[in-house]
């Protein structure tokens, strides 16, 4: 006599949200996805007021979502002012958690390796100045972090990435700037409310 196939009594997961997929982190297999709380209309994080050199625009970071069916975060960027353009860029999917962790103030059960090298720069006497995306060529985007150490100003090559979430992780607040042209070629139109 041959075995009978057993019945599943596993329930089929529901499937998680698309902001939350990877970002937030996936509900486990089984558990019920809750809705993400709506949005404020006018959600702006405030932006340090810092002298910004010739030929970049202040931005905020705006939010980190994702555009399925990639498996890669998109970070958003927008002008601090009128038009309010947009700049999307896409991110790896550590960088995106980092990111999203800082935006919607969620702590990290361990530090991350973000808030690592921000912890190393402080003891070092180090701060992050600016993050600066600088150009987009050949299907990637270039950064630099501008970092004050011992009363010198070092300019360093980096992802856009890992210049904001530095920034964004040191607390103080840096400035995120994006080259005036690469909005000019890139932008998008933006929204006054965010």
């Amino acid at each position: 006599m041959t075995p009978r196939p057993r019945k599943s009594t596993a329930k089929a997961a529901k499937p998680a949200e698309p902001a939350a997929a990877g970002v937030e982190g996936a509900a486990p297999a089984g558990a019920p996805v809750k809705a993400a709380p709506a949005k404020a209309p006018a959600r702006r994080r405030a932006v340090p007021a810092a002298p910004v050199e010739e030929g970049y625009t202040t931005v905020r970071v705006l939010d980190v979502a994702m555009a399925l069916p990639s498996p890669n975060p998109i970070l958003i960027l927008e002008e601090v002012d009128q038009p309010y353009r947009r700049v999307s860029i896409p991110i790896g999917l550590p960088e995106g958690t980092a990111i999203a962790f800082v935006l919607r103030g969620r702590p990290t059960p361990k530090p991350l390796t973000h808030e690592l090298f921000v912890d190393v720069l402080g003891v070092l006497g180090a701060r992050v100045l600016v993050a600066r995306v600088t150009r987009y060529a050949q299907g990637a985007f270039f950064a630099e972090l501008v970092v004050r150490a011992a009363s010198k100003q070092h300019v360093v090559a980096c992802r856009p990435s890992d210049a904001i979430a530095l920034a964004l992780r040191q607390g103080t607040g840096a400035t995120v700037v994006v080259a005036s042209s690469l909005l000019d070629q890139l932008g998008t139109a933006g929204t006054a409310t965010g």
